[in-house]
C-alpha cells in the first residue's frame, strides 16, 4: 500500500542483483555522460517524488514491474516529469492499441530500441512487453490530459455481473514472480451465494482462511503444525492426503490467486481436510470417519446407483403421508373399541343392582 517508487541502487562489482533485469534499469552505460553524479541522482529522486505527489492517489501494485504505473484521478492531466535539459521529457507516449485488450490512454515508457513510425505527421512506436503487443503514440505533455479524457469518455463500463468472481488481480513479488501471501489474499476474498451451489451445509473456507491469517499461518504451515500437535504418525496415509490437500490450497492462494470462498472445488477440498483432522482428533492411531457424508456435503452411492435426490425426497414425503394416514386410522379404531368396552361395563352394573333389589324384599 502507499506510493510506489522504483528503486535506485548502487553497485560496485559491475553486475546487477540476481532479481533485477537490465532492461528494467537505466545504467551509466546507457548515458553518454558516463557515471551519474550525486546531483543527477538527487534530481532523479526529486522528479519521482513530484510525479507521485501530482498523481494524488495511493494505489496498490498489481502487475509486473514493467507494467507498474500511477494513475491520476479521472479526467485530470498527468504531470510531466521535469525536463533535465535534453528535451526527452517534452513528450509522453500514450497507449493507443494493445493486443491484450487492456486500458488505452495510459502513459508508458517505450523501449529505446523501438523504431519510430511516422503516419500523417504523427510518431508511433510498436513494441512488445510481457507477451503483449503495444502501439504507443508520441504526444506533448500539455496534451496528455486532454487525450486521456477522450479515451476515458469512450471507454465502455464493464457490468459488474461480467466480472469473474472466481479470480483475484494477480500480484507479483520483487523477483517478478506470481505470488500473493495469505495476508494479502484474505482481505480480497468474497463469498458468493450461488443458488445451485453443489455442496450442502455451511461454507467453511472464509472462516478457516481468516483463522489461519490471525494465527500467521498458511495452508502449508498449518499442515506442519497439525502433524506435530495431532500425534498422527508420519507414515499414516491420512498425513499424505492432508499434505496434498494443503499444498493444492496453498497454490490456489499464492500462485493461482483464486477467490477461494467462491469455489466449490476449494470448499470440497477444505471440508476433506477438516474431516481428516476431526477423524484423528483425540485418537491419532484410530481415526473415526463417522459422519463423513455430513462433512463432505454430498452423498455418494456405494452401489453405483444413480438416483435423483428430488425423486428420493418425493418418495419419502409420500411414504410419510401414507404412514400418517395409517396411524390416524389405527388411532380411530382403538378409540371405537375403547368406547364399546365402556358401554358394556355400564350396562352390567345396572342389571346386577336390579337383581340385588329383587332378592331383598
Amino acid at each position: 500500500m502507499g506510493e510506489v517508487y522504483q528503486e535506485i541502487r548502487r553497485y560496485d562489482d559491475g553486475r546487477l542483483p540476481r532479481t533485477v533485469r537490465e532492461r528494467d534499469t537505466y545504467l551509466p552505460k546507457h548515458s553518454s555522460q558516463g557515471v551519474f553524479t550525486d546531483e543527477e541522482m538527487r534530481k532523479f529522486v526529486l522528479n519521482a517524488e513530484r510525479a507521485v505527489d501530482a498523481a494524488r492517489v495511493r494505489r496498490r501494485v498489481t502487475g509486473r514491474r514493467e507494467e507498474h504505473r500511477e494513475e491520476g484521478l479521472a479526467g485530470e492531466p498527468v504531470a510531466a516529469p521535469e525536463d533535465v535539459g535534453d528535451g526527452s521529457h517534452e513528450f509522453g507516449w500514450l497507449v493507443v492499441y494493445r493486443s491484450g485488450g487492456g486500458l488505452l490512454g495510459e502513459t508508458v515508457e517505450v523501449p529505446g530500441d523501438a523504431a519510430d513510425q511516422t503516419v500523417n505527421g504523427r510518431v508511433f512506436r510498436f513494441f512488445s512487453r510481457g507477451g503483449e503487443e503495444i502501439l504507443a503514440k508520441k504526444v506533448p505533455w500539455s496534451e496528455v490530459g486532454q487525450m486521456q479524457r477522450v479515451f476515458a469518455a469512450g471507454r465502455p463500463e464493464v457490468p459488474s455481473e461480467e466480472r469473474d468472481v472466481r479470480i483475484l488481480p494477480v500480484l507479483f513479488d520483487s523477483a517478478d514472480e506470481r505470488y500473493r501471501t495469505m495476508a494479502e489474499a484474505v482481505p480480497e476474498y468474497e463469498e458468493i451465494d450461488f443458488d445451485d451451489f453443489p455442496l450442502q451445509g455451511p461454507r467453511t473456507v472464509s472462516h478457516d482462511v481468516r483463522t489461519l491469517r490471525r494465527m500467521g499461518l498458511d495452508f502449508l504451515l498449518h499442515h506442519e503444525a497439525w502433524l506435530k500437535k495431532s500425534g498422527v504418525r508420519t507414515s499414516d496415509r491420512s498425513v499424505h492426503e492432508h499434505s496434498a490437500i494443503c499444498r493444492a490450497l496453498h497454490f490456489m492462494v499464492t500462485y493461482d490467486q483464486l477467490n477461494l470462498p467462491a469455489l466449490a472445488s476449494a470448499e470440497a477440498m477444505n471440508r476433506r481436510r477438516a474431516l481428516i483432522e476431526h477423524a484423528h482428533s483425540g485418537r491419532p492411531d484410530a481415526p473415526s470417519y463417522e459422519g463423513a457424508e455430513d462433512f463432505s456435503g454430498i452423498k455418494d452411492c456405494a452401489d453405483g446407483s444413480v438416483v435423483d435426490p428430488a425423486l428420493t425426497q418425493h418418495a419419502a414425503r409420500r411414504q410419510a403421508a401414507k404412514a400418517e394416514v395409517l396411524k390416524q386410522t389405527r388411532l380411530a379404531t382403538e378409540e371405537r373399541r375403547n368406547a364399546g368396552k365402556k358401554g358394556d361395563s355400564k350396562g352390567d352394573g345396572k342389571g346386577n343392582a336390579a337383581k340385588q333389589a329383587a332378592s331383598n324384599p
